[in-house]
């Protein structure tokens, strides 16, 4: 049934939402491309990075020794929210851990959440997960918590950290996993 004036039938409405799912989920074969040659803001302050082929350099500041990022895209996991009745829009959340050097932690490992547009990433939040003896081992996506409604999904980070064992104090290294909630497109603590 054809409606005139501001209304949609509900099978033009369907086919819309479907077609702007599609074109989201198209995005996925080149997002890495993206998030390499992209621009994030270091978590610790304004400092700008423009990152080329994975790689970006930052100067000192009264904050920062000077240094380096780099994104390990090898790790690198997306997760699409569909466009429903109920949403605005269809994006890509694309998740990457980032190694930082020259902090003021010296070094720092973090995972980046960018929201992937087709053209560009976004950077709209990011997780510090330590310093330099932190090793990611895989980064993924699990369904949301039932009991709390805000949530969308959240982020299940598995990693090496190096530390002290608890029962025989010995300098060793522990395989950690953290999982942090994203709402409304964000890490949320």
């Amino acid at each position: 049934m054809l409606l005139f004036g501001g209304y949609q039938s509900r099978q033009n409405i369907e086919h819309q939402i479907k077609l702007e799912n599609q074109k989201v989920s198209s995005f996925k074969e080149s997002t890495i491309d993206r998030v390499n040659n992209s621009v994030i803001t270091l978590p610790e302050g304004d400092t700008i990075v423009g990152v080329k082929n994975g790689i970006g350099f930052f100067p000192p500041d009264e904050n920062l020794r000077g240094g380096s990022v780099k994104m390990l895209t090898k790790y690198l996991v997306s997760n699409i929210i569909e466009k429903t009745k109920k949403t605005n829009t269809a994006r890509l959340d694309v998740f990457v851990p980032m190694a930082v050097e020259g902090d003021s932690n010296g070094s720092s490992l973090y995972v980046i959440l960018f929201h992937d547009r087709g053209d560009a990433v976004i950077e709209k939040s990011h997780f510090r997960l330590g310093g330099a003896s932190v090793d990611v081992e895989r980064v993924s996506i699990l369904s949301k918590d039932e009991n709390n409604p805000l949530e969308e999904y959240r982020v299940k980070i598995n990693y090496f950290h190096e530390g002290l064992d608890p029962v025989s104090g010995i300098l060793k290294v522990i395989q950690k996993e953290i999982v942090v909630p994203v709402a409304d497109g964000h890490f949320v603590d």
